[in-house]
């Protein structure tokens, strides 16, 4: 049937039903059933979206606020391990003891020394992957734990009132340091630096892993990537140094960011650590 017949036959029908009025209060008892109904269903579709886009917005902000609680606590604990070693008064007296003219105190001094790093060390073994002392004048090491990487070069220590950090991307691991001072004039004597497996917060980072395609990660102030246990997700370079430029914007400590195909939401750990958490937009 060609296309005028259609247009013939329906201006027929129409004809017909306008000029009946019992089609026509049928077709307006039709609209007035099914507007209200469509306009119901519309309103609670929207704000059923909405609310479980809030609810998942919220579950990942205090999600990563409790993970970055969790995982700060944790980094504490640990400087709180470097600062009862020197806050030591014996361990202090010991450690100048290495720098002594006589062999046999300083061969005493180390055994003393390995016997206090021993203990802390076994205490602490699953926080601690590797404690090392270093003798500033000497230069000497003392190393106590997993000795499958040697430190080739030792990293310059300023004596400050807070630890520093120092990642091993390819080791999994971290280092916390500080400088180890005389307690009559302050000056630095040696360091300190105690070595972590990235595995003490895989837990923490798991919990951040609300979907499958979504995927955690921690950066530093300066954009590096430092920690990203999921290997089989790849990082998006380019969305990486996006989210840095993102973050160096942000007046706040706590929040959250917006991209074409994700949100990223965020906390900062300490000063130099910020722990990320990437959603993809289309599951929300």
């Amino acid at each position: 049937m060609s296309p005028k017949m259609w247009l013939v036959r329906l201006k027929t029908l129409y004809l017909y039903i306008n000029s009946r009025l019992y089609y026509k209060l049928l077709i307006a008892m039709m609209i007035l059933v099914t507007l209200p109904i469509i306009i119901v269903t519309t309103w609670t579709t929207y704000y059923s979206t909405k609310n479980t886009v809030d609810e998942i917005f919220t579950t990942n902000t205090s999600g990563v606020q409790q993970a970055s609680s969790i995982i700060a606590e944790k980094f504490d604990s640990i400087d709180r391990v470097m600062q009862s070693l020197l806050m030591d008064g014996n361990f202090i007296t010991q450690f100048k003891e290495l720098l002594h003219e006589d062999s046999y105190r300083r061969h005493g001094a180390k055994l003393l020394i390995e016997s206090t790093l021993y203990s802390l060390h076994y205490t602490n073994r699953e926080r601690i992957r590797t404690i090392t002392l270093f003798v500033d004048e000497v230069p000497q090491t003392i190393s106590i734990g997993h000795q499958e990487r040697s430190l080739l070069t030792w990293p310059s220590i300023e004596p400050t009132s807070y630890y520093q950090f120092m990642n091993h991307y390819q080791n999994q691991t971290f280092s916390f340091m500080r400088s180890i001072n005389q307690f009559e004039t302050r000056e630095s004597i040696g360091s300190l630096i105690i070595e972590v497996e990235w595995d003490i917060i895989q837990d923490n980072m798991d919990m951040l892993k609300t979907e499958e395609e979504s995927t955690v990660f921690l950066m530093s102030n300066d954009g590096d990537l430092l920690h990203h246990p999921y290997r089989d997700q790849p990082i998006d370079r380019q969305l990486f140094h996006e989210i840095h430029q993102a973050i160096e914007r942000l007046d706040r400590d706590s929040s959250y960011l917006t991209f074409d195909d994700v949100y990223v939401f965020l906390m900062k750990l300490i000063m130099e650590i910020c722990i990320l958490s990437r959603c993809f937009r289309n599951l929300l």
